[in-house]
């Protein structure tokens, strides 16, 4: 028996709505079979762990001896005043930086800086913020089965990527020359992605000027080019040869 539906506006939304994730838990199933199949073969992290929980990577940083920002997760205005009192903080997303594009109009979110927020304006939704480090300089560290690849990005000397190197300044990009890390700092590394069980990412880290280094996330897709190509590591080649080594 077919039972009779109504026919609105609304309604033809709501089954489209449905009929679209319905189709989408489809392909999904699809997905994780051929994932499945593969599984076995070597490979470059997992489709399982490719979105991380930030706060618990930070926490997994901890454990593996790294230095890390102080970090306040909160949605109280008063909260906040009373831990950062009156030095600057940064605020930045709790998961993935948030991005709106339609037609000609786009919306995106950046690390910005901020400072004795007024409690008077009541609370906030749940938000994340950090010390403001004092940065000499910033690094993005390609690692792969225990070797790290790393350059220094100079963002501080520029006043639109200060705050966020994101900000790029095309027209006169930032100074990214390859950098070599302490060794200590690069077997703390090794026990970090061991314990978050990745064998590749793209690891962030500010150097202060008082020489601490501070992890403040990884991301585990493993986005190179940034590092391969200002630093000539040819990191297609080291990652095509890494494949291709089945021992």
């Amino acid at each position: 028996m077919i039972k009779e539906v109504e026919d609105t506006a609304d309604y033809k939304i709501r089954l489209q709505s449905y009929l679209q994730a319905y189709l989408q838990s489809e392909i999904n199933i699809v997905i994780d079979f051929m994932y499945y199949l593969l599984k076995d073969k070597k490979h470059i992290n997992s489709h399982i762990n490719n979105r991380p929980n930030k706060l618990c990577i930070l926490h997994l940083a901890q454990k593996a001896g790294l230095d890390t920002p102080l970090t306040l997760i909160t949605e109280e205005n008063e909260c906040i005043n009373n831990i950062f009192k009156d030095d600057f903080f940064i605020s930045k997303a709790i998961t993935e930086c948030v991005f709106w594009l339609e037609d000609l109009s786009a919306f995106s979110g950046f690390t910005t800086k901020g400072r004795n927020i007024d409690i008077s304006k009541g609370g906030m939704f749940i938000s994340q913020f950090q010390e403001k480090l004092d940065k000499l300089y910033e690094l993005r560290i390609f690692y792969l089965e225990g070797i790290c690849h790393t350059v220094a990005i100079f963002s501080q000397l520029d006043e639109q990527t200060i705050d966020d190197f994101r900000h790029y300044n095309k027209s006169y990009p930032n100074r990214t020359p390859p950098y070599k890390l302490p060794k200590e700092i690069e077997k703390k590394i090794t026990s970090f992605m061991q314990l978050a069980d990745y064998n590749c990412g793209s690891i962030d880290m500010i150097v202060t000027k008082d020489k601490r280094y501070v992890f403040l996330e990884i991301n585990p897709i493993g986005q190179f080019q940034q590092v391969s190509k200002p630093a000539n590591f040819y990191l297609e080649r080291s990652i095509a040869n890494f494949l291709h080594n089945e021992s």
